[in-house]
């Protein structure tokens, strides 16, 4: 399952992807617009660059460039998935946007829901 949120890269190091998949005992990846972890790293400007983020020495996360010029995501595992699946999944779901496409037509579909809602006064 993807989140649009932190997993590990998290600063109490278990965000939402962590606590959803370890609720529903699923694997689950992190996928946010921005960091909730200080970092000063930097990642090429290429589609498929990665770059690992570290916290005291561990993994936590990867900064991935899913769109050649376009502004990175943030990819933390959450529960039973390593960071390198994490991210070829991340890079795989990303099809010409820089957003995942489950996130992108989640978002979607509750925006119409939302706008369907207060159409009809709700």
């Amino acid at each position: 399952m993807i989140f649009e949120g932190q997993g590990i890269a998290h600063p109490k190091g278990f965000g939402m992807a962590s606590h959803l998949g370890l609720w529903f005992d699923i694997p689950s990846i992190g996928c946010a617009k921005t960091p909730l972890v200080k970092t000063d790293i930097t990642v090429g400007t290429s589609k498929g660059q990665v770059q690992t983020i570290l916290k005291d020495g561990v993994e936590i996360g990867a900064i991935v460039r899913t769109k050649t010029n376009v502004k990175p995501v943030f990819v933390s595992p959450g529960h039973k998935i390593d960071l390198a699946t994490s991210v070829q999944i991340i890079l795989e779901m990303c099809r010409g946007f820089r957003i995942p496409d489950p996130i992108r037509r989640a978002d979607t579909v509750s925006r119409q829901l939302l706008a369907q809602g207060m159409a009809k006064g709700a």
